[in-house]
């Protein structure tokens, strides 16, 4: 396979679509399991089987998603990590033919040729349009390329999934992908998915629904799709942002933890 300039991998596609789930069929989609989604997966903190090395990587579904026109792409994919059980992830794809998202970009994963032009294909959950996209599927309460998008008991109003707020991404390691909208909710997007549901979507609606329990962030909704026996997957939830707050648990813990091993180092043990 040829390689760009910066490294990347190239894969040819011959179609004039902009329509991902059109562009990545056939060769190309062979090409992107097999010479590329293996070192992608290996390189994000989100996969739980990082030290097992490069996976074997089958697309088990590809959802387009979006208005028409619009290059997004839903994987679902199977890793299989060696001497481990297989895996499912949840993949967004999207592709920039227009030079707005660089060929280094962290979230690249390849390179798209289509006669003299290039694209790269890129992780979507980078791009703010295929944010506000999901969002805007909790307003209208249509399901969207088989993606149903549910209301918490009580947040069925208030247009928290209204459009033009903006949009911040969590870094840091995590094992799924953080988003804040403004100063009204964040998003949670899980990456490996649990074959019965989300034990976090069940726990937390069960404290915002049934236990009416105020000490955490509320539920507002979440995303889920049904799999091949009829069990809902859950890919997403939104929750309520609290403000103020001293942040996250992560944070709070790590910066306790810190504290204390600096007022060890310094002699104070009390």
């Amino acid at each position: 396979m040829a390689a760009h300039a910066t490294g990347r991998p190239i894969i040819e596609v011959n179609t004039d679509t902009t329509i991902l789930a059109d562009t990545l069929r056939g060769d190309p989609l062979a090409r992107l399991e097999t010479d590329i989604l293996p070192a992608f997966l290996v390189s994000r903190s989100w996969y739980a089987a990082r030290d097992a090395g490069p996976p074997p990587v089958k697309v088990v579904e590809a959802l387009p998603f979006g208005a028409d026109g619009t290059p997004y792409l839903l994987l679902i994919l199977q890793a299989e990590p060696p001497g481990r059980d297989a895996q499912r992830y949840f993949l967004p794809l999207a592709v920039s033919w227009d030079g707005a998202v660089d060929a280094g970009h962290r979230d690249a994963l390849t390179i798209l040729r289509r006669g003299g032009t290039e694209g790269v294909l890129f992780d979507a959950m980078a791009d703010d349009g295929f944010v506000r996209t999901l969002f805007q599927g909790f307003g209208t309460g249509e399901a969207v390329s088989g993606l149903r998008f549910r209301h918490a008991v009580g947040h069925g109003t208030g247009g928290w999934w209204q459009q033009g707020l903006p949009i911040r991404r969590l870094g840091g390691e995590a094992s799924n992908s953080l988003l804040r909208l403004g100063d009204t909710a964040f998003l949670k997007v899980f990456r490996k998915l649990e074959a019965a549901g989300s034990p976090e979507v069940e726990m937390v609606r069960f404290l915002t629904e049934d236990a009416r329990f105020d000490r955490v962030p509320p539920l507002l909704g979440w995303i889920e799709r049904e799999d091949a026996s009829g069990a809902p997957i859950s890919l997403a939830m939104v929750q309520g942002l609290v403000l103020p707050n001293d942040g996250d648990g992560w944070t709070y813990v790590t910066g306790h933890l810190e504290a204390r091993l600096r007022d060890f180092e310094s002699g104070d043990r009390e």
